[in-house]
């Protein structure tokens, strides 16, 4: 598989464990470049309202957790 380019976008879709806050929009695109990060913010902002939430952890595939730094480029390819 080749790499996307960096201008590309890919689908995300984000699946939360039972027992934790739902996103109202659970499906987006992300660019290729976006670092795991970005994510995590974004859906950090999403979840603003529920003030019980410490902190969120990202799984790709329920197998690990990727690195902050890691691009969704990379984990695509993964995948």
């Amino acid at each position: 598989m080749s790499a996307p380019a960096s201008n590309e976008k890919v689908a995300v879709c984000i699946t939360a464990v039972p027992g934790t806050p739902q996103l109202k929009k659970n499906k987006f695109n992300m660019g290729v470049a976006d670092p795991v990060a970005k994510l995590s913010a974004f859906i950090q902002r999403q979840l603003i309202q529920d003030e019980k939430l410490p902190s969120i952890f990202l799984f790709l595939a329920s197998s690990f957790a990727p690195s902050p730094d890691s691009t969704i480029g990379e984990l695509y390819q993964v995948r």
